[in-house]
């Protein structure tokens, strides 16, 4: 199959422009920079193949968002047999309002984050990390907005049972809700 040029051209800007965000959503949802890659890069040779059809969309960026969450749960429903959870805990007591310890305490809310079912990391990430409003994510998914404030609420209460993320805020999220209790 021989492909425009002008549609490369366009491609390849799409991605020069969007790529930072792209791939901190990929980071976010894999929790690590060597899958987060691979996921962006299988999320952007799908998205190649349809430029066609993806550039004349409303917004190629939600195109893409989608493609990258729909890849990333495929992945896990594929790989789900090979992951062995760790039963290890981890110390997150920190008291402190030094700018140290608060990194530890977004790193660790992160780390909790990752051990969310893929279906709730994703509105979590979108949500908070992305700082989507509800109908944008349930855009993202394909999914009711009821349907995207249900997951969103079970994620937040799967992150409020670990005692210690009580008193982590990180910047939208505390506001919209893992601080206060309010889905967002």
């Amino acid at each position: 199959m021989t492909r425009a040029r002008g549609t490369d051209d366009e491609f390849e800007q799409f991605v020069d422009r969007e790529y930072d965000r792209l791939r901190r959503i990929a980071i976010s949802l894999t929790g690590n920079q060597h899958d987060a890659e691979d996921l962006l890069q299988d999320s952007l040779a799908k998205l190649l193949v349809h430029w066609g059809k993806v550039a004349a969309t409303a917004s190629p960026t939600r195109y893409a968002h989608r493609t990258i969450v729909n890849t990333f749960l495929s992945g896990k429903r594929r790989r789900w047999s090979t992951e062995v959870v760790s039963t290890e805990m981890v110390d997150r007591r920190v008291e402190s309002a030094d700018p140290t310890a608060q990194f530890v305490q977004r790193h660790d809310l992160l780390a909790e984050v990752l051990l969310l079912p893929p279906s709730q990391r994703v509105v979590i990430v979108l949500r908070y990390l992305e700082d989507l409003s509800v109908p944008e994510v349930a855009g993202i998914l394909g999914k009711r907005e009821g349907a995207v404030r249900a997951t969103c609420h079970r994620a937040l209460d799967n992150l409020r049972r670990k005692p210690d993320n009580l008193q982590i805020a990180t910047g939208r999220a505390a506001h919209a809700g893992l601080v206060t209790g309010e889905p967002g």
